[in-house]
């Protein structure tokens, strides 16, 4: 082979360059992948601490855990669930009335029962106050006919300072009387469709619950059930809330059902 002939072979062979900068260019590829995927864990533990913080954040904060009693009379008393809790009215001190026509029909009938709620904060929860709101409808003297629900004050007197008491100047008197022969008066009072205690005096505040019944041709009587809110104010300033609902059992006149919704 000559010198021309040889510089011809040698013009057709072509170097592939190519395979060296597809090396390079996937290494180079390569350790870009691994610094991202570096990064990956950190930033998806990232994320999920910002999930989880608006989880938490849109959940309801933990409820105190507060103890409601119901006492009746000399009872002791009794904690309240979701259960009903059936109350006698030997337990109560119990009264009612009816308007009795000509032709032997009851109407205007109503019960009165005398029951008392005590809270108790639990886990070191101080409270400060409880109210009870057993209507949302304002009472007042004016328009207590219409009033299927309210709170009264149930007051017991020797009939002679009954006798002297000044009915006329009381705005909150509703009714009193007492019997032939006895040494006791009853008097009720208006409280209204809610009141409020102290924690401290809740213990002694004993008020009726007057309830608009009906009453069939046997003299028993039923009442529609109704709704006692108690909202629980604590020292921390916090308010936790309940709902009680009452039932009027077989007869509204012998018994009475209380649980917590």
């Amino acid at each position: 082979m000559n010198i021309c002939e040889y510089k011809n072979a040698m013009s057709e062979i072509v170097v592939k360059t190519a395979g060296i900068e597809e090396m390079l260019y996937k290494k180079l590829n390569k350790n870009e992948k691994n610094k991202y995927k570096k990064w990956i864990p950190s930033y998806a533990i990232a994320v999920i601490a910002v999930f989880v913080f608006l989880f938490l954040q849109g959940l309801p904060a933990t409820e105190p855990m507060i103890l409601m009693t119901v006492y009746a009379a000399d009872n002791d008393g009794i904690p309240l669930s979701n259960e009903y809790v059936n109350i006698k009215t030997n337990a109560i001190p119990l009264m009612g009335s009816s308007t009795i026509d000509t032709q032997g029909n009851y109407f205007d009938s109503m019960v009165n029962f005398n029951i008392n709620i005590t809270c108790e904060g639990l886990e070191g929860q101080e409270i400060q106050t409880i109210t009870y709101t057993c209507s949302d409808k304002e009472v007042t003297r004016g328009n207590i006919t219409s009033s299927i629900v309210y709170y009264v004050e149930n007051i017991t007197m020797p009939v002679e300072e009954y006798k002297n008491y000044k009915i006329q100047e009381d705005e909150k008197f509703l009714s009193g009387f007492y019997g032939e022969g006895e040494e006791i008066a009853h008097l009720t009072r208006l409280v209204g469709n809610s009141y409020t205690v102290t924690y401290a005096e809740q213990a002694n505040k004993q008020y009726g619950i007057v309830v608009a019944s009906t009453t069939d041709e046997k003299g028993t009587y039923h009442f529609e059930d109704f709704v006692i809110k108690a909202e629980i104010k604590l020292r921390d300033g916090s308010v936790v809330k309940k709902k009680l609902l009452v039932h009027s059992g077989e007869d509204a006149f012998t018994e009475i059902e209380i649980r917590i919704l």
